[in-house]
């Protein structure tokens, strides 16, 4: 889904959707890399950030990477977001939830998930090429889910553009569905809308 201008966002979080959460994949991208580098043991395991403001430049570096590889898949472009300053930054990385994936201390990928009037969305989600197909769009989209159904989602919807069959696939494996929705983007291009029904948040223990 294209990215708006501005939105209202939900604040959420789940035990999925802490600080670290892992999975098998690879990939690889030229950017901001996180603070430590893997042991020698977790070289195949992806690893995912929630991302807080003092995160700003690896959200940065990332976010520019994505406009740079796939400009036509999302609603702003390189060069005004290369303009934006550190406060700026500061500000996107703070809301909620906004997801890096790294794998061997390299960032290969980004989605975020957000509340627009009481619908949960997933936005913004980008993998480095050579990270597509090896398990990072998962990982991250369960951390999207999460984080939806512990704030009492019923439903999790995302866009895709028609044009992007590998991504389409991808979804549908996790269980979305077509809506019957689409919107004419400024391009020519059409977006597919899909949605997931997610299961009730467990009861908390304590």
């Amino acid at each position: 889904m294209n990215d708006p201008a501005a939105a209202r966002l939900g604040a959420a979080s789940g035990p999925a959707c802490q600080r670290a959460a892992r999975t098998s994949c690879s990939g690889t991208l030229q950017g901001m890399k996180p603070p430590a580098a893997p042991a020698e043991d977790q070289r195949d395991v992806v690893l995912l950030t929630r991302v807080e403001p003092d995160d700003w430049q690896r959200l940065r570096a990332v976010r520019l990477a994505a406009l740079a590889e796939s400009p036509e898949m999302f609603g702003s472009n390189l060069a005004k977001e290369q303009a934006f300053d550190e406060a700026e930054w500061r500000r996107r990385a703070a809301r909620p939830a906004t997801f890096l994936a790294s794998r061997d201390g390299v960032d290969v990928g980004m989605a975020g998930v957000y509340e627009f009037d009481g619908e949960w969305f997933v936005m913004g989600m980008w993998l480095a090429p050579a990270a597509r197909g090896t398990g990072v769009v998962e990982a991250l989209v369960h951390a999207c889910e999460s984080t939806a159904q512990a704030a009492g989602a019923a439903t999790l919807a995302l866009g895709v553009m028609e044009d992007n069959p590998r991504g389409r696939r991808a979804y549908v494996r996790l269980g979305y569905h077509y809506t019957g929705e689409r919107e004419h983007v400024r391009d020519g291009r059409d977006e597919l809308f899909m949605a997931k029904t997610l299961p009730p948040s467990a009861p908390s223990s304590s």
